[in-house]
């Protein structure tokens, strides 16, 4: 049966229609200037359409709502932009859906996708100790972001990519057409959003390095035309665009990319250390309490170093000039660590299924149960305060 004639699947659309079409409204009708990226992203927009050239490197989600605005000329480009977020936030439930079905034994599998699907879009870094002051994003690793529509979009994309290079690993699929998809979805994500590929690059490349020892072909022209090839000739297109020759009259004109450890993070919050295990902690807890299994899972390998790679980035790396704190190196780690939390959630929700069921909860599942319910609640409170009053718990 297709998923898309179960009367699951189409419940689970309906819910995240009206979850996150609840939140975009809000945003979209609350902007401000601390969540003002919609607005933001409506000056890209006009720029685009009224001179028809490229005004940013990463201009996937501005043509899209360029493309509406033709198509639909009554609504503003706010309203269509979140249009284009929902969609994109229909086809990521989609890709979990059919992701956490394919794990689960068929008799638990439905209303159980649906959960999970629906805690991964919104979970959040546990942040109970913080929210009474107002502050329930800076200095953590966000999870789930909802003002920024290029990363919202980007998140789909990143996700389907992420899946074909962890089945090209395991040696499930190497044919010519996964490697035009996997190409076409990298170029995609890293278009939609620069920090996708700047994950992914140095991830694949270390795959690709042990695939060389290992002489292994195939796998190694996958990566090197599937993962490698795209991200290197979009990254470096979007570097040429940004630092080399900027628009004129952009805040690129001045540019650069900084070694400033923990400039950023530093500037907008305290207690850094204990808000990035905060953030981390579900993916953390699979690691050390099934270290041996989850170092030897190519998919949860690959979710830890998309992770470690955007952290070093986000902590390490800012832009000088005007965009210094613009904080664009931040997104590395929030769609790191967010990717590692699905396969992480996958990687569990497997073997927990698989137990049987009078052995299933064994101390290990409860405490990974426990932490898992933590970063729900806290994106339940996190999603309620962005949907009431965006941006006013930052």
């Amino acid at each position: 049966m297709r998923c898309w004639k179960s009367p699951h699947w189409y419940f689970l659309m309906a819910v995240t229609f009206l979850v996150f079409g609840a939140n975009l409204y809000a945003t979209i009708t609350n902007q401000n200037a601390i969540s003002n990226d919609y607005a933001a992203y409506s000056t890209f927009v006009s720029h685009m359409k009224s001179s028809g050239t490229i005004t940013t490197p990463h201009f996937i989600y501005p043509l899209l709502v360029v493309i509406a605005s033709v198509l639909v000329r009554f609504l503003s480009y706010s309203v269509l932009g979140a249009g284009i977020v929902l969609l994109f936030q229909l086809l990521l439930a989609h890709v979990l859906w059919k992701l956490f079905k394919q794990l689960l034994p068929a008799p638990v599998s439905d209303f159980i996708a649906i959960g999970l699907t629906v805690a991964a879009m919104t979970v959040a870094p546990i942040n109970l100790l913080t929210v009474f002051k107002h502050n329930a994003y800076n200095g953590y690793i966000g999870i789930t972001v909802y003002h920024n529509p290029p990363i919202s979009i980007c998140r789909p994309i990143a996700l389907v990519n992420v899946l074909l290079v962890a089945a090209a690993l395991a040696g499930r699929r190497l044919s010519t057409r996964q490697t035009i998809l996997c190409f076409l979805t990298l170029a995609l994500a890293a278009l939609m959003k620069p920090n996708y590929a700047l994950i992914m690059l140095p991830t694949a490349a270390l795959f690709a390095i042990l695939a060389l020892y290992r002489r292994d072909v195939l796998l190694l022209r996958f990566l090197c035309l599937g993962v490698l090839l795209p991200g290197l000739l979009v990254l470096a297109w979007q570097y040429a665009f940004t630092y080399v020759q900027p628009p004129a009259n952009s805040d690129m004109d001045s540019a650069s990319i900084l070694f400033a450890p923990f400039l950023v993070y530093s500037t907008v919050a305290r207690f850094l250390i204990p808000k990035f295990f905060l953030s981390i902690l579900f993916p953390l807890g699979v690691l050390l309490l099934y270290r041996k299994e989850a170092l030897q899972d190519r998919s949860y390998i690959i979710g830890l170093l998309l992770f470690l790679m955007g952290a070093a980035q986000s902590y390490l790396f800012a832009e000088g000039g005007i965009r210094m704190f613009k904080g664009n190196f931040l997104w590395s780690g929030q769609l790191g660590l967010f990717l590692w939390f699905v396969l992480s959630l996958a990687f569990v929700s497997k073997r927990f299924f698989a137990e049987p069921a009078r052995t299933r909860w064994s101390t290990t599942y409860i405490i990974l149960a426990g932490i898992f319910s933590l970063h729900v609640v806290s994106g339940m409170i996190w999603y309620y305060h962005e949907t009431l009053t965006p941006g006013a718990f930052w």
